[in-house]
């Protein structure tokens, strides 16, 4: 996200603000506004954007492989899972992020210790798409 910046890229994307090139379409994901140079936020629009409902969701999700689950309670979890974010139901459903999050949610419940769900787990961490998979146990983990 732009509010992420150094100073010395801040200033760098102003003077690109302040002198566009010609056709230039600048769209900036900013999750905390005032953190910004207050002379960029002076120069953009705000475009508040809402969380998708579920069944927007299951429409952007309709369009990719493999499709949401059919059971209504498995879409319902789903749809909540992904917190409103198309992003997060495509990598929940394209990468194993359903079984993870269920594996770290039963181990985090769960009263005694179980192995076999940390084994789980690890497995699915570490399978072919490691980067994905990791940023998805993370974002469950964290939240």
């Amino acid at each position: 996200p732009a509010d992420d910046m150094n100073t010395n890229a801040a200033n760098a994307l102003l003077k690109n603000l302040e002198e566009p090139p010609a056709r230039t379409l600048f769209i900036l994901i900013v999750h905390a506004p005032g953190s910004l140079l207050p002379t960029i936020r002076s120069r953009c629009q705000v475009v508040r954007l809402t969380p998708l409902d579920a069944d927007d969701l299951m429409t952007v999700l309709e369009t990719t492989e493999p499709a949401p689950p059919e059971d209504p309670a498995a879409r319902a979890a789903l749809a909540e899972r992904a917190g409103g974010s198309a992003r997060n139901a495509i990598l929940l459903t394209q990468y194993g992020g359903l079984e993870i999050a269920s594996t770290l949610d039963a181990l985090v419940t769960g009263r005694k210790s179980d192995v076999g769900g940390a084994f789980r787990l690890a497995e699915a961490v570490a399978g072919r798409d490691q980067a994905i998979q990791f940023d998805i146990f993370n974002r469950r983990a964290l939240d």
